[in-house]
């Protein structure tokens, strides 16, 4: 985390940018704090910090939609058949707001969200348009968390770590369950 800090004193909001693409939420805190200090400007930081978060969902969903070759190719050994990418197509279709939120909601999980909705071909100006909201509110959140809270970044940092992992957990046992089930149904 000093690391971070220390690059941001020096480099200020040239680092912002890929820095926040790599760890977006973290980084907003920090931002944040550095406001309060005035070692950065709020109107800089702040939009900058939403373009990062939008630029890696959207990096996750290229992702997803260009490398549905590497799917297709090795999807059928572990049960991903066009025919189920074409069910979950319509799931997202159909609730594509609740799928894009939940995705970039969820830390430890959420990016398999975001390369799925490019692997079933959401349109990209739709996809693109909802992770915004979604950044501009989560950022927004987390900045001013920062801003209001900065001096005890390396708890918050913490907490995240702890939310990371308690998410992990959830999916894994979720995974694990429907995992179960398919293998049950197939007997």
């Amino acid at each position: 985390m000093t690391e971070i800090i220390s690059l941001l004193e020096t480099y200020r909001y040239i680092i912002i940018l890929p820095l926040g693409v790599i760890e977006g939420p973290v980084l907003s805190v920090v931002c944040g704090f550095l406001v309060t200090l005035d070692y950065l400007k709020w109107y800089l930081a702040y939009p900058t910090l939403v373009l990062a978060d939008a630029l890696g969902d959207w990096m996750y969903y290229a992702l997803g939609r260009y490398g549905i070759t590497i799917v297709l190719a090795w999807g059928p050994y572990i049960g991903i058949t066009p025919e189920r990418l074409e069910r979950a197509r319509g799931y997202f279709i159909s609730n594509h707001f609740k799928m894009v939120a939940a995705s970039k909601l969820i830390h430890a999980g959420g990016a398999a969200g975001l390369i799925a909705a490019g692997t079933v071909k959401i349109p990209f100006l739709r996809f693109a348009a909802q992770c915004l909201f979604i950044s501009i509110l989560q950022t927004g959140l987390l900045f001013l968390l920062g801003i209001l809270f900065g001096h005890a970044y390396t708890q918050i940092a913490q907490y995240l770590d702890y939310y990371a992992a308690g998410t992990a957990v959830v999916v894994l046992i979720a995974a694990t369950y429907f995992i179960l089930r398919w293998m049950k149904s197939r007997e």
